[in-house]
């Protein structure tokens, strides 16, 4: 007599299948546990990467050259590394310097303003905003500056309109100087045509 078959309802799982589907769902809360783990270890690695390191980090894990970077938002090679190596002193004013983070953050798919917020967070400005003595003395100096420059102007338009002026003047006593020997030897010249006997007093007075 044929054994009886069971049904698909009698057929279940062996004890050894049913102890490996409970090890494996007792280990996947520690799977998750250490996915959030892993992703906390990466967010604070994230965080303690300088801005550089993590703007350059975005762009590898992104497979994107630094030449297509470049040509993609029109900054320098130069100008990349030096921002790649934090090496900011090499880059122009912090307004320059935020854009170029920003651009640079918009190519790899990041948020702009969290990588700009948190360049301002690390990087303050180097200049403080100067006293108000300061400005105040730097003011009396310009304005010291101004009014001597100003003195010095007037004194000599003043001295040119006088030169200008005396000019002419000078110019008369000078061509008379040099015709007085032209008129001298005019009149020995006559004198010696007419003889001793001539005298020439009156044309000596009419040059007077």
């Amino acid at each position: 007599m044929a054994a009886p078959r069971r049904g698909p309802s009698a057929i279940g799982p062996s004890p050894r299948c049913r102890s490996r589907f409970g090890t494996l769902r007792g280990a996947r809360p520690l799977l998750e546990r250490w996915a959030n783990v892993s992703d906390a270890a990466r967010g604070c690695a994230m965080r303690t990467d300088s801005i550089g390191h993590w703007l350059k980090s975005e762009r590898e894990t992104r497979r994107l050259s630094i030449e297509e970077v470049a040509s993609t938002t029109r900054i320098p090679r130069k100008t990349l590394e030096s921002l790649e190596e934090d090496r900011f002193e090499d880059l122009p004013s912090g307004v320059f310097v935020r854009g170029f983070i920003k651009a640079y953050a918009t190519v790899v798919e990041m948020d702009a303003d969290e990588v700009l917020a948190r360049f301002d967070s690390e990087r303050p400005q180097a200049l403080p905003p100067a006293p108000l003595a300061t400005v105040q003395r730097r003011r009396g100096y310009g304005a010291l500056v101004l009014a001597i420059t100003t003195f010095a102007l007037f004194a000599i338009i003043v001295a040119t309109f006088s030169l200008v002026r005396r000019a002419p003047a000078q110019d008369d006593p000078i061509e008379l100087s040099s015709a007085l020997p032209c008129l001298v030897e005019a009149a020995k010249a006559e004198r010696s045509y007419y003889g001793p006997s001539t005298t020439v007093t009156p044309i000596e007075s009419s040059l007077c």
